[in-house]
């Protein structure tokens, strides 16, 4: 039987930071209703989590998109895609009143690393 070892080949081995043309340069599929289904309930909150229609070059597909506090408010937004290889992108947009356009962007390995990036970010 065959292991898969998460992120060998960094420090932390569930989520790295990463480029911003990375993000825009990763290949995203149609973010899966199991995964969505997990993070509903992991985020608690109804009516929070929704699919947001992306793009990356020529593909098209289902990410999902947040924000705590609703629309309008200076909590983060996040915005998440998936890869066919069940890596997760993540961009966490953190405006406040000074700057508005404050992202930071995160590879994940597997659904798992989606959920401690996201609790590690109290998000």
């Amino acid at each position: 039987m065959k292991w898969i070892k998460l992120f060998e080949a960094f420090d932390n081995e569930y989520y790295q930071e990463i480029s911003e043309e990375e993000y825009v340069d990763g290949h995203g599929v149609s973010f899966e209703q199991r995964y969505y289904d997990k993070l509903e309930s992991f985020l608690n909150e109804p009516d929070v989590l929704s699919y947001k229609d992306m793009t990356n070059g020529a593909d098209v597909f289902d990410g999902v998109y947040f924000q705590r506090g609703g629309m309008g408010s200076f909590s983060p937004y996040v915005t998440i895609y998936q890869d066919d290889d069940e890596w997760f992108y993540v961009r966490i947009n953190d405006a406040d009143e000074e700057s508005y356009d404050t992202n930071c962007y995160y590879k994940c390995d597997q659904f798992d690393g989606l959920i401690k990036l996201l609790k590690f970010k109290d998000l």
